[in-house]
């Protein structure tokens, strides 16, 4: 499931998202060369830890590889947690960006390196096809976006968010089966898509959805995205007090 991360009015937005072919339209300039693909390393991930039945040795070495790059991440939630300690200024973006340059860059490079490695072996290629060989693929052909997230505070290393998001949507999907017409279909995804972010944002989705009916009348069409629950909460809770 894709994660869309937006740049404001005319910026450049960022798409994490696994290598489906789906998105390669947008991340090629179809949305007028604002979209930068950003890919995911949980998915380069479960590519390894999926074939490791094949060939655990190359697998292991794979995973452990990732597991260096995925640390920092750990790390970088304890500043994150210590925030009220640390300088008011310095926002939380830039926290992780800063531990990302300073511990991560060499991570990746060594990972590249190695995957290139194993499809130039000595002994022979990898076999494509082979599920290890796929996995090398997986990671060396999204090598660019895989490293995008070390350039901005604000990317994930993954987009596991939206992965458990669209979890609703799966787990019920024998019980959803039939949304009954297009129009149907594209307004459960966009009532599932704003209970996810509510839920992201910790708004309560009934008091935030009560809010904006009650007012909305009176707020002019080029305002409506401050209400969005990402950017609303501080209204509301203004406008309620």
């Amino acid at each position: 499931m894709p994660c869309l991360k937006d740049g404001g009015h005319g910026a450049v937005r960022s798409l994490q998202a696994d290598a489906f072919g789906g998105e390669d339209g947008i991340d090629a300039g179809q949305a007028g060369g604002r979209v930068v693909e950003v890919a995911c390393w949980a998915h380069s991930r479960r590519q390894f830890h999926e074939a490791r039945r094949r060939d655990d040795a190359r697998c292991a070495q794979a995973l452990a590889y990732i597991r260096l790059v995925q640390d920092v991440e750990d790390q970088a939630q304890e500043p994150l947690r210590a925030q009220e300690q640390c300088e008011k200024a310095r926002s939380v973006a830039s926290m992780r960006l800063e531990l990302r340059q300073k511990l991560t860059r060499p991570r990746p490079g060594r990972f590249k390196a190695w995957l290139e490695s194993q499809q130039a072996q000595s002994g022979g290629p990898v076999l494509p096809k082979r599920p290890v060989g796929q996995a090398i693929g997986y990671g060396l052909n999204p090598w660019a976006a895989l490293c995008v997230y070390g350039t901005d505070g604000e990317l994930g290393i993954d987009n596991n968010i939206s992965e458990r998001a669209l979890r609703r949507i799966a787990v019920g999907r024998n019980n959803r089966m039939f949304c009954g017409s297009a129009h149907g279909g594209n307004t459960a995804v966009t009532l599932l898509g704003l209970m996810a972010t509510c839920e992201r944002h910790g708004v309560n989705l009934f008091d935030d959805l009560r809010d904006v009916v009650g007012r909305i009348a009176a707020r002019p069409i080029s305002g409506l995205e401050g209400w969005l629950a990402q950017n609303g909460k501080a209204i509301h809770v203004a406008a309620q007090s």
